[in-house]
């Protein structure tokens, strides 16, 4: 039972988990088949039959390590373009969502009411994205404020299409960056 969970944690495929455990069994009964042949096909020494024993042990185990090594990796190959494609799914997904978004923001910039102006928080976050791009934690302990806060003026800001949201499964930390439009609004307030 203790070698089935091993061997299920170790090994990810089911044929992986059976070819490794045959060739345990096949590299048991290499070093055993020496003994069974006709004494004339063996060396005359027992160093030499000990050592014909080993070389079919290593070998068995060899070939059987190759072989577990090759559908390991092509287990490995499946899974990657698995979540690979899943992952643009989502990519797909959150760019509609944010081209959603960016267009109800310009329909009701469109509206006659008046955008209300940005406020000396909304400059911080845009002076400091200016600088490099900036994690919602950085953003937070610049302002001295808390996560929703912070998420507030962010996501107000890209609302205004002045910075672009991160997206959601790339590698790393999930930054924010300022856009064309957000520096060209810093540079005719003074650069930072």
């Amino acid at each position: 039972m203790f070698a089935e969970a091993w061997l299920e944690d170790l090994l990810p495929t089911k044929w992986s988990r059976r070819l490794a455990v045959a060739t345990c069994v096949v590299a048991a009964a290499a070093f055993g088949v020496p003994s069974l042949l006709p004494q004339s096909y063996l060396p005359a020494s027992p160093e030499q039959v000990f050592l014909l024993r080993l070389f079919l042990l290593l070998l068995v185990s060899l070939v059987g390590s190759l072989a577990v090594l090759v559908l390991v990796i092509r287990a490995f190959r499946t899974q990657s373009e698995k979540h690979q494609g899943e992952i643009e799914v989502q990519k797909k997904e959150h760019d509609e969502a944010i081209s959603t978004m960016r267009a109800v923001a310009a329909a009701h910039s469109d509206s006659p009411e008046q955008e209300q102006p940005l406020t000396d928080m909304h400059e911080k976050v845009l002076g400091l994205l200016f600088e490099r791009p900036q994690t919602v934690d950085q953003v937070r302990r610049f302002l001295g404020v808390g996560a929703e806060q912070a998420k507030f003026y962010l996501h107000d800001l890209l609302a205004r299409g002045l910075v672009s949201h991160p997206a959601p499964y790339a590698p790393g930390p999930e930054e924010w960056r300022i856009n064309q439009d957000g520096r060209q609004h810093v540079m005719r307030r003074g650069a930072p």
